[in-house]
């Protein structure tokens, strides 16, 4: 039995031809759209329509329910599942290939609190300055 292969997705944008066929394991945010089903580096690529920092995800009917959709929909996840160069997506909207055959999603639980800070108002610089 084939084991996955744990990839950053700029490896695998970068180095498609290495991964081509390949069962891999990869992180992301993903977006479930009609005609956009995509694997981001970013959400911040999301919302500015950098495709050219995504691979298309193929999820086949079937594959997740409408519940689990809206869990995992515009949410950083794990993929696992077979990459393939060749997969564009619709109308060829990534040419960055795409995973296909997905085995498993996995949310990723958010690991820092984006809303601390390193530097408050009440700490003082150490070199005394103000």
């Amino acid at each position: 039995m084939e084991q996955p292969i744990l990839v950053s997705l700029i490896h695998l944008i970068a180095t498609p031809e290495k991964y081509d066929g390949k069962l891999v394991i990869v992180q992301g945010f993903l977006s479930l759209e009609a005609e956009g089903t995509c694997l981001f580096l970013h959400r911040e690529d999301w919302a500015h329509g950098l495709y050219q920092n995504a691979c298309w995800v193929s999820v086949r009917y079937g594959d997740l329910t409408l519940d689990r959709a809206k869990q995992l929909h515009h949410q950083y996840v794990m993929l696992e599942g077979t990459f393939r160069r060749e997969e564009t997506g619709h109308m060829g909207l990534l040419q960055n290939g795409g995973i296909c055959d997905v085995k498993r999603y996995h949310l990723r639980p958010r690991v820092r609190d984006t809303g601390s800070s390193l530097l408050t108002t009440t700490d003082t610089p150490k070199d005394g300055a103000n």
